[in-house]
């Protein structure tokens, strides 16, 4: 048979040089990952560029690729709620309408994501100079998309980026997605920052 698994592979023959060429299997980076290491998950291949943020547990890296972006989790914080299960988390939001960054794939102890990079400034930076009348609404917004889910979120302004074209806020770390009353949206989003950028 062509594909018999029980016929052994003959040393640098026709299989053995497609393998090599062709990706096979995951190719998960250790943490904290470093430049220029490839990543493969879900059939992509992806090539780690450049820092964007380390949270202390988790490292995000930009790739090569314009539109991902690749987070690793360091093993000893997946004992903890706020990081245990942010793959899960995103796929059980992937239909709902709260502006998040994508998931493309996951490793499968969930340590690796490989996640959609959006583009904007983020909401610290905005905040210091003072919401204009669309950041308000879309603060607004964000807020009531959020209370009719039922959900809150880590609101921290590191983790809102402002889409400029699309004019909305965006959560690009769904880790801290969880069931919530409108009163916890509220408190969140309606910080002393916020009333000095004129909300």
């Amino acid at each position: 048979r062509l594909f018999d698994s029980a016929a052994p592979a003959k040393e640098g023959g026709l299989w053995s040089a497609l393998t090599s060429w062709i990706p096979i299997g995951d190719k998960i980076p250790s943490w904290p990952g470093r430049s220029g290491q490839k990543v493969r998950l879900g059939g992509r291949t992806l090539t780690l560029d450049r820092p964007m943020g380390d949270g202390g547990g988790s490292h995000v890296w930009k790739t090569n690729e314009r539109d991902w972006v690749v987070k690793i989790l360091h093993p000893e914080f997946l004992s903890l709620p706020h990081y245990a299960d942010e793959a899960g988390i995103l796929r059980s939001i992937k239909d709902a309408d709260i502006p998040h960054a994508k998931l493309l794939a996951s490793s499968p102890d969930g340590t690796v994501l490989v996640k959609e990079f959006i583009e904007g400034a983020g909401a610290g930076e905005l905040l210091a100079r003072g919401f204009t009348d669309l950041n308000k609404e879309g603060w607004a917004e964000l807020a009531a998309k959020l209370i009719r889910s039922g959900v809150t979120a880590d609101l921290a302004p590191g983790n809102l980026v402002w889409q400029h074209w699309r004019t909305r806020w965006t959560i690009v770390d769904a880790g801290g997605i969880a069931p919530a009353r409108p009163s916890a949206v509220l408190d969140h989003l309606m910080t002393n920052a916020a009333s000095q950028a004129g909300l």
